[in-house]
C-alpha cells in the first residue's frame, strides 16, 4: 500500500514538473503581455524593457500550480511597483489579466488572450534586451534583492505605436509614414475567457491566494 502511493506521489510530481514554463514560451508570453501593459499603462521605453524583464522572471519561475502566487508573484509585484508611477502601478492591479497573468487549468493558461485575441498582434516592437535577457535582473541573480529598486523609469516620453518593424530583427521603428500593428510569430493556443474582477487587498493570510498589491 505505501508503495502504491509512493507511486501515484511520484507521478503525480513528475505531470506536474513537466509543466514547466520553458525559456522560449516564457519569452513569448512575455513578449505578448508586456506589449498590452505597454499599450493600456502607457509606458516609457525603459519602463518597457524593465517590465519585460519582471514578466520573463515570473514566468519563467513557473513549474506547477503552486507556483502561480507565490513567491515568484509576490516579487514581480514588487518590482513592478519600483517600476510603475503610482497610477500605473495603481491601474495595474485593478486589471485582472495584467495583475494575475497566469492561472490553472490543467496546465498554464494566460488571462491576456481573453482580452486580446489575435495572438499575433503586437503594437511595438520587441524590447531591446529581448534577444539577450535570461534573467540577470532577477531576485535570484541579484542576492535575493530586488535589481530595480532604487532607479528611475518613468522619466520622458511615452511609447508610440510602432509603424513599421523589421521582422527579422524586432527593431523598433518610429516612422509617421505608415500606421499598423506589427505582426509576431503566433503563439500555441492556450487558455479561454476568463472574466476579470477587480484586485482585492492583501492580508498574509491571503497572499498566497493571490491578492498581495505590493508597497510603493
Amino acid at each position: 500500500m505505501k508503495r502504491t502511493i509512493l507511486y501515484l506521489v511520484t507521478m503525480l510530481t513528475a505531470v506536474m514538473t513537466s509543466q514547466a514554463m520553458t525559456y522560449t514560451q516564457a519569452q513569448r508570453e512575455a513578449l505578448f503581455l508586456t506589449d498590452k501593459m505597454a499599450y493600456e499603462l502607457g509606458l516609457t521605453e525603459s519602463q518597457y524593457d524593465a517590465v519585460y524583464e519582471i514578466n520573463f522572471d515570473y514566468l519563467v519561475s513557473l513549474s506547477t500550480q503552486a507556483d502561480l502566487y507565490d513567491t515568484g508573484w509576490y516579487r514581480r509585484n514588487l518590482d513592478l511597483g519600483y517600476v510603475l508611477t503610482a497610477a500605473q502601478y495603481g491601474r495595474y492591479c485593478t486589471i485582472e489579466y495584467f495583475y494575475r497573468p497566469v492561472y490553472w487549468s490543467s496546465g498554464f493558461r494566460y488571462r491576456i488572450y481573453s482580452r486580446y485575441a489575435d495572438r499575433s498582434r503586437l503594437y511595438y516592437g520587441r524590447p531591446k534586451v529581448y534577444a539577450t535577457y535570461r534573467g540577470g535582473h532577477s531576485w535570484r541573480s541579484n542576492g535575493g534583492k530586488s535589481w530595480y529598486k532604487g532607479r528611475t523609469y518613468s522619466s520622458g516620453g511615452k511609447m508610440k505605436v510602432v509603424n513599421r518593424v523589421n521582422v527579422s530583427t524586432g527593431s523598433r521603428n518610429h516612422s509617421k509614414k505608415t500606421s499598423h500593428a506589427v505582426k509576431a510569430t503566433p503563439a500555441k493556443k492556450s487558455g479561454h475567457a476568463v472574466k476579470p474582477s477587480t484586485a482585492k487587498r492583501t492580508t498574509k493570510a491571503n497572499k498566497r491566494n493571490g491578492n498581495f498589491k505590493g508597497k510603493r
